[in-house]
């Protein structure tokens, strides 16, 4: 799905109950997700987040956090 969520991790989020297999719910929980994150952390880099998205118990940026601030930095998307 669109933001990658896996339901039996995530599904039952902040209280609501999202169908990760919905597009529209996928993208919503994953949105969430992202803003708890950044108001978690003190100085949200994009590194430290992407981070903390594939791993929530790591205390150093991983290969993840690192490829997701390349992405950020080159936007290859404009490319």
């Amino acid at each position: 799905m669109p933001m990658n969520i896996k339901g039996n991790i995530w599904g039952d989020f902040n209280g609501k109950q999202y169908d990760t297999y919905n597009s529209d719910q996928n993208i919503e929980l994953g949105t969430q997700i992202l803003k708890n994150i950044q108001n978690s952390l003190d100085n949200p880099t994009p590194d430290r987040i992407g981070t903390l998205w594939n791993d929530t118990s790591a205390d150093q940026i991983n290969d993840v956090g690192a490829r997701i601030k390349t992405a950020y930095e080159t936007k290859p998307w404009l490319e």
